[in-house]
């Protein structure tokens, strides 16, 4: 379950271009405890938006392999409109390769600096590196703002899962 919480927009620093951030508020999580952060997106003006998004992707590299294998991808709304289920996604995916957008598809991102504060619970089985060290096990926040037409505004940060302590 992930838990957010909306906070007001500021007004924006005048001079800087659009951006997003993501931040944590620890160096390293456990699986079994709480991941808590806060994606911060910047905008010089009001923009409309499919929606703002957060990814949790956990990726793995073994000396055997060429391409990094996806062991886990959750993706959580932040703001914005709910995919309804595997049609209204393909829907939507076929409009944007169109770019025939509605209204009622998109919200307004107002200018300024809007921030979400986010927590979730790992899952205790959550994947970590193993032990002999033969893999590498990347996991990944990806905060992003879906916007038509546009290039989007994505941040990533590495998210450091060590083993629990006995």
């Amino acid at each position: 379950m992930l838990y957010v919480e909306a906070q007001r927009p500021e007004l924006s620093t005048a001079g800087l271009g659009p951006r997003i951030e993501v931040g944590l508020a620890g160096p390293t999580f456990a699986p079994g405890e709480d991941v808590v952060g806060q994606v911060s997106v910047y905008l010089p003006a009001a923009v409309r938006a499919r929606g703002v998004r957060l990814v949790l992707r956990t990726e793995q590299t073994t000396p055997a392999s060429v391409l990094p294998r996806t062991l886990l991808e959750r993706e959580a709304l932040l703001a914005g409109h709910i995919w309804e289920g595997h049609l209204r996604a393909l829907e939507l995916a076929a409009r944007r390769l169109l770019k025939i957008e509605r209204e009622e598809d998109l919200i307004w991102l107002v200018a300024g600096v809007t921030r979400w504060t986010f927590r979730f619970r790992l899952d205790p089985l959550h994947p970590v590196r193993p032990d002999d060290g033969g893999a590498s096990v990347l996991n990944e926040l990806i905060a992003y703002v879906d916007i038509p037409a546009e290039a989007d505004l994505v941040a990533r940060t590495s998210l450091h899962i060590v083993r629990p302590k006995p």
